[in-house]
């Protein structure tokens, strides 16, 4: 890191090592459970660890260079310094977002100055990562049960994520009543008014709605679970789902796709692809029966689980 006129005596002293203090700060500050609505950040044991990681790798490269000893005697200069290092360095500017917004939780800390990643040439996508439905069609048939099958057809007709899927609910037994649902398009299900209408809770235990076409609803209830079971994904052993339907998700089931997909066309996209491909092909039939670009955005990102249009926009590539 480049020199500066800040002092390096060491400041007070420390129980704890940096990455020690970086671990218990973070996980003080943790809101499992809370609404993305709500504004909080750290709601999942994935988003924790992540924070976790980089203040305490942020950390410990301010403590070497300063000789501070405690996590919250890190100033704005010092971290503003290291974030213009590392981008001197050439790191990529999505990790050195992922370090200032956790230096930014800091008492001492704020509204750090990092690039945009549009500026960075090696964070363009190099294809798309949605699949054809031709070739949806081809890797099911690779696929080691029909329980598999049933699971990637439910995703790639809601769009909803594959940790999702754990918590599907049919919308008729279990209605949400989310204060927010009163703010959602009424025709959000478009073309579609016939499908069965399924629940899902997504990041941070924000629930949504989708469709999913009848015979696969049918298919669904083959099935259903005499008791729910819980689920738990890897890695987030802290987050338990009930789970309705036994069917594969989250990490068991995006495994089982990547080798189908590998296996029968020789492709290295995940099972996330078929979030894109439902994101497309749902806009293009919004707009085929006459939607306008704008509310068809919105309409496809509610039925997806977000409330800004924007965030459809990284699954049209």
């Amino acid at each position: 890191m480049a020199k500066s006129n800040e002092s390096k005596t060491p400041q007070g002293h420390a129980k704890h090592s940096m990455r020690e203090q970086a671990d218990k700060y973070i996980a003080a500050r943790a809101n499992r459970g809370k609404s993305k609505a709500s504004g909080a950040t750290l709601r999942s044991d994935r988003t924790v660890d992540r924070y976790k990681g980089d203040l305490a790798r942020v950390a410990e490269a301010i403590q070497h260079e300063y000789g501070i000893k405690r996590l919250k005697d890190i100033t704005q200069t010092q971290a503003q310094m290291y974030i213009d290092q590392r981008l001197k360095e050439g790191i990529r500017v999505r990790t050195i977002q992922g370090y200032a917004k956790a230096l930014e939780l800091l008492p001492n800390v704020s509204d750090l100055v990092v690039p945009s990643r549009a500026t960075d040439s090696s964070d363009k996508p190099t294809g798309t990562r949605a699949y054809t439905l031709a070739q949806i069609k081809e890797i099911q048939k690779f696929l080691n049960s029909p329980k598999s099958q049933l699971a990637t057809q439910i995703i790639l007709e809601s769009g909803c994520r594959t940790q999702d899927l754990a918590s599907l609910r049919l919308n008729s037994e279990n209605p949400i009543t989310n204060a927010r649902i009163s703010k959602l398009h009424s025709d959000r299900f478009a073309g579609r008014e016939e499908w069965v209408k399924v629940n899902f809770i997504g990041k941070g235990g924000h629930e949504y709605i989708s469709t999913i076409n009848p015979e696969t609803a049918k298919a669904l209830e083959q099935n259903r679970l005499t008791n729910p079971r819980d689920f738990r994904e890897r890695k987030q052993e802290n987050v338990v789902t009930k789970q309705y339907y036994d069917l594969p998700a989250g990490k068991i089931l995006s495994t089982q796709w990547s080798r189908a997909a590998d296996h029968a066309l020789g492709l290295k996209r995940g099972l996330h692809g078929l979030r894109h491909t439902f994101a497309q092909e749902r806009l293009k039939d919004m707009q085929r029966a006459g939607m306008v670009w704008e509310k068809a955005l919105e309409c496809v990102s509610q039925q997806m689980g977000h409330y800004r249009a924007s965030e459809v926009k990284t699954y049209l590539r």
